[in-house]
Order: C-alpha cells, then structure tokens, then sequence
C-alpha cells in the first residue's frame, strides 16, 4: 500500500469528519 494513499484517505476522513460536526 502507498502512504499517500493512506495519507489521502486519512484526509478524506477528517474532511468527512468536520462536514459532520459543522452540519
């Protein structure tokens, strides 16, 4: 697996994550 992959899904996620919070 790539770390940047892992980075980009690791971004994707906490990007998801505030959405959540600031909805």
């Amino acid at each position: 697996m790539n770390s940047s992959v892992l980075l980009g899904e690791g971004f994707t996620l906490m990007f998801l994550g505030m959405g959540f919070v600031l909805a």
